[in-house]
């Protein structure tokens, strides 16, 4: 598969096109081929160097891209509610994991379906993650639970 992969740290010209094996779900995990990929602050932030000295972040070589969407390739063992063909979108459990890459696995806890809304997979690849990531902020920080709302005012709110 093409990827982009960071060869070093330091400016953009360190995002080199490769080639690499296509890889599989293992258990629990879903294969997603890309149709779009996000380029968040975070991934440049990495990309510079600046977190280089932080345990768990990628070194380099490496394939950046947290936020992807695209449709299944394929189902890990032991997942179920997704069907090969459906579009997704899904944010990366880890750093430097592999969106901007043809072929994306994640965790299937980490994948959304978008197949029964309307929206459109380049937004997607904003508003699903960003959404998930507000939920674990709003769930962990503000200790919501099921059943308890948040009102939301302001021109934007429906």
């Amino acid at each position: 598969m093409k990827a982009i992969q960071v060869s070093g740290f330091g400016p953009p010209g360190v995002l080199r096109v490769t080639e690499l094996p296509d890889p599989a779900p293992g258990p629990g995990e879903v294969a997603i081929d890309v149709t779009h990929a996000a380029v968040g602050l975070i991934d440049v932030f990495i990309r510079q160097g600046r977190y280089r000295d932080r345990p768990g972040l990628p070194q380099p070589p490496y394939v950046p891209g947290l936020e992807v969407a695209g449709t299944v390739r394929a189902l890990g063992e032991g997942v179920a509610g997704f069907a090969v063909g459906e579009p997704v979108a899904t944010l990366s459990a880890n750093s430097g994991t592999g969106g901007y890459a043809a072929i994306f696995v994640s965790d299937a806890a980490y994948v959304a379906s978008i197949k029964d809304i309307s929206l459109d997979p380049a937004l997607a690849v904003a508003v699903v993650p960003n959404g998930a990531t507000a939920y674990l902020a709003l769930t962990q920080t503000a200790h919501m639970h099921d059943g308890e709302r948040i009102l939301v005012t302001g021109p934007w709110a429906a």
